[in-house]
């Protein structure tokens, strides 16, 4: 069964700032996508003062919806902390353009996140 987790662990944090070449802070947040207890896919979340940036993900080449699940989740949980601006920048998205192909994403870099689940991914909200 797949699942999509928060994981605040400092020691899985700053192992995944160093395996995407960050240095680590109290900053950085990290999702991971497990199947039957294997991690198949890791984002590392990046919180500004304002925004938080999607900073780097790894997982399957051919599989958009894991990609698009974690990132999802990354960025409702930064919005359930406050945060309306996500950063999802240029170098990422070629980086993984095979993937974003498939996906239903904001053009711009800078995007609101309330508007980024009703408008892209048609998220209703209760």
């Amino acid at each position: 069964m797949l699942e999509i987790n928060v994981t605040l662990d400092l020691a899985i944090i700053a192992a995944t700032c160093k395996q995407f070449g960050q240095s680590y802070s109290d900053d950085f947040y990290v999702y991971r996508a497990e199947n039957r207890g294997q991690i198949i896919a890791t984002a590392l979340f990046k919180i500004g003062k304002t925004d938080v940036s999607i900073v780097a993900y790894s997982g399957p080449a051919d599989d958009p919806f894991i990609m698009d699940g974690i990132l999802r989740a990354g960025l409702h949980y930064a919005e359930l902390y406050g945060i309306e601006t996500g950063i999802l920048s240029e170098e990422f998205r070629h980086c993984h353009r095979a993937l974003f192909v498939a996906l239903n994403y904001p053009s711009a870099n800078t995007f609101n996140i309330v508007n980024f689940f009703s408008k892209y991914k048609n998220c209703s909200r209760i």
